[in-house]
């Protein structure tokens, strides 16, 4: 319902995440050119955040660089990185 969609966004707007950076970007850049962006076999392109360590290396074992952003920062930035046209 309304009230417990709204209650989860607002969660996950007040939550931190441990977002992977892609390896190949300038480390000096924007938030949102510094998130890795990946493919998946049908095309779309997905941001892949996580909210622990736990499922941060299940994704990628080996490790991975990455930095925690709270959600007020990661969705206007992911947004952003969509669309480099919105402000």
């Amino acid at each position: 319902d309304d009230k417990t969609r709204h209650a989860m966004y607002e969660g996950m707007l007040n939550a931190t995440f441990l977002v992977p950076i892609d390896p190949r970007g300038d480390p000096d850049a924007d938030i949102d050119e510094m998130l890795y962006l990946e493919e998946e076999s049908g095309g779309r392109i997905v941001l892949p955040v996580f909210s622990d360590w736990r499922h941060l290396r299940w994704w990628e074992p080996r490790g991975w660089d990455f930095i925690p952003l709270h959600g007020s920062d990661l969705f206007p930035a992911a947004a952003a990185r969509e669309n480099p046209n919105r402000a």
